[in-house]
């Protein structure tokens, strides 16, 4: 378990690293001045994001799934979650709409630009992410989750027997 979380925390730092040299390598759009031409360094981050990031993932879900954490507790991680995750949709929203602001100068530019790369890779897409994997490994049966399978002839350890009509009824 030890190892695991080492890997994870790796793992984060790597990914999380990539996202901020992004930022970094991103160009700010100044209105009155004239566009640079040297390309767009910040793709070369960007790969690295898209290298690191699903790894991240990966070994965030392996964590989680064994974790004693992931079972207990389950309404109130469920809500500071889902709580964590209006939170950083509504940041990421503001952040992307002031980012786009002035735009509208550059009409030669596509979506994908050296004054865009932000949008795509940035620290409110990081741990929406990360959130979204924990709400995900938290209520589905992956995650640990003992969900009974029942049919129509077996009973399940509650008690309750289901009807072939879909109704429930207790012995």
């Amino acid at each position: 378990m030890k190892a695991r979380a080492a890997w994870t925390g790796i793992g984060f730092v790597l990914a999380l690293a990539a996202v901020v040299f992004v930022h970094l390598f991103t160009l700010r759009l100044e209105p009155g001045r004239g566009l640079s031409g040297n390309g767009n360094p910040g793709l070369i981050p960007l790969f690295f994001v898209f290298l690191f990031y699903p790894l991240l993932l990966l070994l965030t879900a392996r964590l989680l799934r064994g974790s004693a954490a992931a079972t207990r507790g389950r309404s109130a991680q469920n809500a500071l979650s889902g709580l964590a995750l209006i939170v950083l949709l509504l940041l990421d929203a503001a952040y992307i709409r002031r980012k786009t602001a002035h735009l509208d100068l550059i009409p030669e530019f596509g979506a994908l630009n050296i004054y865009t790369n932000t949008i795509y890779a940035n620290v409110y897409h990081f741990f929406i992410g990360l959130v979204m994997l924990h709400l995900v490994i938290l209520n589905t049966r992956w995650g640990g989750r003992k969900v009974p399978l029942r049919s129509a002839e077996q009973p399940d350890p509650y008690g309750t027997v289901i009807d072939c009509g879909g109704e429930e009824r207790r012995r």
